[in-house]
């Protein structure tokens, strides 16, 4: 991972991503861009609505960013400043695809006002969209080397050859401890499932030293939310599928509520085809 983009609204959440952005650029000496993506207001039939010339804006969020970087401590690690006005998930994609960036992370709001932040939204909708793998850092989740690793599913994508790639990365880097979490919905799965693992995680590397651990539960993220609370778990590590239309809808109301629930930060692993 040569390259991280951290996405910023100026919130107290978006500056927590920073500073673990920062943790995570120093384990891999990485480059890492803090962006801030600037949607402008629609258009209504009410007043009009003022705004500043876009030099000036420019000048205002540049500023903002600087500030980022005086509040900590950027010794060592290469900081590139960026900006642009758009829909704010696109352009992140963009710039991130751009600029080659191995990984997206970007704040998530806690205490039940999810939606309240703009990134509450964006959040999810990057979650559900992108192609390059999101880390989302809850505001009270300060970083920490992810030594243990929560995967969340391991149904993997016959096609999805590099979708595990980053986890196998940071595993790597950090020598974690993976355990491949099954949720289950009663004691007969958790009977086949001890019988029949699943073999598509041959694309984890064999230095990493991963373990099966089965939880019961009727609701994914409730499920997902205890075990990050009753386990040492650094980083929840999540693998979208999203195939047919009933999944999509699925996926993306289960996605938004381990968002809201999590306490750790959540690695999302978009599916990576060869």
């Amino acid at each position: 991972m040569e390259t991280i983009l951290v996405a910023t609204d100026f919130t107290d959440a978006s500056h927590n991503a920073f500073v673990y952005g920062l943790g995570m650029a120093r384990a891999f000496g990485a480059k890492l861009i803090l962006f801030h993506a600037c949607q402008l207001p629609a258009v209504v039939n009410v007043e009009p609505v003022i705004t500043l010339p876009e030099t000036a804006s420019d000048v205002i969020v540049q500023d903002r960013l600087r500030q980022h970087l005086l509040a900590v401590d950027t010794t060592g690690i290469s900081v590139e400043l960026l900006q642009t006005t758009g829909p704010v998930s696109s352009s992140i994609i963009e710039t991130a695809t751009a600029h080659r960036a191995g990984v997206i992370i970007c704040g998530i709001q806690e205490g039940g006002r999810l939606l309240r932040r703009l990134f509450g939204s964006t959040v999810t909708d990057l979650a559900t969209h992108t192609p390059i793998p999101l880390i989302a850092v809850p505001t009270s989740a300060h970083y920490q080397p992810p030594h243990t690793i929560a995967l969340a599913s391991d149904i993997v994508p016959e096609d999805g050859e590099h979708t595990l790639d980053m986890l196998s990365e940071i595993g790597l880097r950090f020598h974690s401890k993976v355990y491949i979490v099954r949720v289950l919905s009663d004691r007969f799965d958790e009977v086949y499932e001890l019988k029949h693992h699943p073999t598509h995680l041959h694309r984890l590397p064999r230095a990493l030293e991963t373990q099966y651990a089965y939880t019961q539960h009727k609701d994914v993220s409730d499920a997902l939310s205890f075990l990050v609370q009753t386990m040492p778990v650094q980083l929840l590590a999540i693998v979208p599928h999203q195939h047919s239309m009933l999944e999509k809808l699925f996926f993306g109301s289960t996605t938004k509520a381990i968002i809201g629930k999590t306490t750790v930060p959540l690695l999302v692993l978009p599916d990576q085809k060869g």
